[in-house]
């Protein structure tokens, strides 16, 4: 080895260097083993003599470090390497390539041999990238994992709702109050009733008290599972109806994953030929910012809008430079992700009665299922099926997104069979929307003999119903046209089509104008002229003008709205005139214990109804008790280790401080 080459080793790296030196050594013995070692991963190729160079060089592609040592031939000062390095270092390099290629004979590889540092700096299109395309997700789908939870908490829960009211000589105070029991075993224990106590002076007094639900759950958040026994609906579709049972439901709870996406993914694909940040904006809003290495990627983002929309994605390389991709896209909230499944099935008994029976339940069995499949990321189909007696439906149906920008449209068909009694039902729909204009039209008919489980125990069918809107957004407001029909069985008819404006004004008011014609009934047209007024955050203030059959009512109310978080104080006033002259009243206020509300309406000529209310919770735990707001889903006990004083936030939204006990529930 000349001169010149131990000049070029001694930049080596020192482990590197070492190795060099040691083969000097050896190749003193046996120069045909050092050479032997130097050649490592080249063929023999007669186009390189044996004297040529060996370099092991610090790669770096397209700017990123690739970490590896690659194994170079410095050749009459041009550079050469085997395929299989190349393929290495993430360049696509085709399989009838010579043994040895000289870097500069690469179409479109840009190289730069930094000697000084034994560095080699490659710049390679992204056509001549070999990576697999990189997955990524935004914002929205970053935490989607189920969340871990604790065993329930041991205790007792009372949410209560007291309301008494007081109008003509007659008093009303009424009750509703559940209890839920946790911890006590798997799942939880739920129970609700309402008493109602009137006292009519001479006409004496009467009390009642109905029991409503009861029930035990169990959820499995893992598999977005729910198990419930006792008095529950049934799951229904657009175009069937939901009936209350008492019995066994299983369903597939989405919502025990608050952050699972279940419409189809958007995708938008790009390629970056150096590291890069790309921002995704929907609507001219950034929804998420990711990091990307050279190569392609694809971008994965939750549909965050409900009909035609506009994504632009801006990629910025480390240099600085910029370049804006741009694409359509139709969000489809409805539908559901190719191979994704909801569903509910039910068994048990139709309840009879309810809030004025405790225990009146069907003699028949019925059993009830609802099936949703999504068979690709444009179609979804729907199944829903009904037995009861002598009752059988079934029906199916589906929603598919036609093309890119075209619109959703949903079709199903279902039949049903009753005793001698058979029939059918058809609904079709369409939908359109975009920023500048929406379109929706559906209708639904059904054959005299239709049967479902509803209308065996009262619930009415009607014969054909047909609904039309057409919307547009423009520099002057938002401008509606809505046309609703239904037809009974015993050919009576309701025909209505409304009207409508809607204008954001400076300041946030906004000014709205909307008329509801009666076609049965051409003096029947309800115009109506409102204005709304925000005065501050928290005050609002808005007047009305409507006209009806040649009567005209004034409406003026003046309101503050209560804090949902940190509680406060609340109140509302309403003056009406015309027709009937009313004046309204009524004050409230949202605190850590619960909520109360009171409040007055008087009427010209009328009696003077005045009424009050209060509801919150109760929980019993760990041999205390605590009282709270009412709980609607779930409630969370904070412990700051008997630290007093500390701040809570919810979502960076203040709730509350910790009690003398470190505790806030």
């Amino acid at each position: 080895m000349t001169s010149k080459n131990i000049h070029c080793w001694l930049w080596l790296r020192p482990e590197i260097a070492l190795v060099a030196m040691l083969g000097l050594y050896c190749g003193q013995a046996d120069g045909a083993e050092s050479q032997a070692l130097l050649a490592s991963g080249f063929a023999p190729s007669a186009e390189l003599p044996a004297d040529a160079q060996d370099l092991f060089l610090d790669v770096r592609l397209n700017e990123v470090v690739t970490g590896q040592l690659a194994h170079f031939r410095l050749h009459e000062g041009k550079l050469w390497a085997s395929p299989a390095t190349l393929r290495e270092l993430g360049l696509h390099i085709a399989a009838e390539a010579p043994p040895v290629m000289a870097l500069d004979t690469v179409a479109g590889l840009l190289v730069d041999y930094d000697v000084a540092r034994q560095r080699l700096n490659l710049q390679a299109p992204v056509a001549l990238l070999d990576r697999p395309t990189a997955h990524l997700y935004g914002q929205s789908l970053l935490n989607t994992a189920p969340p871990e939870v604790d065993a329930a908490l041991r205790g007792l829960t009372l949410n209560y709702n007291l309301y008494g009211q007081h109008s003509a000589g007659q008093y009303t105070l009424s009750a509703l109050q559940e209890w839920r029991l946790s911890g006590f075993g798997p799942g939880l224990w739920s129970n609700s009733l309402t008493s109602r106590r009137t006292d009519s002076g001479h006409n004496g007094t009467t009390h009642e008290s109905v029991r409503l639900d009861s029930s035990w759950f169990l959820d499995f958040p893992d598999s977005m599972h729910s198990l419930t026994v006792g008095d529950s609906l049934t799951g229904a579709l657009p175009w069937s109806r939901s009936t209350r049972i008492g019995g066994i439901r299983l369903n597939r709870n989405f919502a025990l994953q608050p952050y699972r996406v279940t419409a189809p993914l958007m995708l938008f694909q790009g390629e970056a030929a150096l590291p890069s940040t790309v921002d995704l904006y929907i609507n001219g809003l950034r929804q998420s910012s990711q990091e990307v290495q050279p190569g392609q990627f694809e971008i994965s983002s939750a549909p965050l809008l409900n009909g035609l929309g506009q994504a632009q994605m801006l990629i910025t390389d480390l240099s600085g430079q910029q370049r804006s991709v741009e694409f359509s896209l139709y969000g489809v909230p409805r539908l559901l992700q190719e191979g994704m499944a909801d569903y509910s099935l039910e068994l048990g008994a139709v309840r009879l009665g309810y809030g004025s029976e405790s225990f009146d339940y069907d003699n028949d069995a019925m059993l009830s299922a609802t099936w949703r499949y999504g068979l690709s990321n444009t179609t979804t189909l729907e199944a829903h099926a009904e037995a009861s007696g002598d009752l059988h439906l079934l029906g199916g149906g589906g929603n598919w997104r036609l093309g890119e920008r075209g619109g959703v449209l949903n079709m199903a068909l279902a039949s049903s069979s009753h005793g001698s009694l058979d029939g059918e039902q058809m609904a079709l729909g369409y939908q359109w929307n975009s920023r500048f204009f929406n379109a929706s039209v559906s209708s639904q008919r059904r054959t005299q003999g239709y049967r479902d489980v509803a209308s065996l125990h009262g619930g009415t069918l009607s014969r054909s119903s047909e609904q039309l809107f057409l919307g547009t957004n423009t520099r002057w407001g938002n401008f509606g046209l809505g046309y609703v029909s239904q037809d009974d069985f015993e050919q009576r008819s309701s025909r209505f089509v409304n009207l409508s404006w809607f204008r954001s004004m400076a300041g946030a008011a906004s000014l709205n104008f909307s008329a509801i014609m009666d076609l049965d009934d051409s003096n029947d047209t309800t115009y109506t002229l409102s204005f709304m007024l925000p005065l501050g955050r928290k005050h609002q203030m808005s007047s009305s003008v409507r006209q009806r059959q040649g009567s005209t009512q004034l409406s003026t109310n003046l309101s503050r709205h209560t804090p949902m978080d940190e509680g406060g104080w609340g109140w509302r006033m309403e003056a009406a005139s015309g027709e009937t002259d009313t004046l309204r009243a009524q004050a409230e206020w949202l605190g850590t214990y619960g909520q109360w509300v009171a409040g007055f309406s008087k009427q010209e000529g009328g009696s003077t109804a005045s009424y009050a209310g209060l509801d919150g919770g109760l929980l019993w735990t760990g041999k205390r008790a605590y009282a709270m707001r009412k709980v609607d889903e779930a409630f969370t006990l904070v412990s700051t280790s008997g630290i007093p004083g500390v701040p809570v936030k919810l979502e960076n939204r203040l709730i509350g401080t910790t009690d003398e006990d470190g505790l806030l529930l």
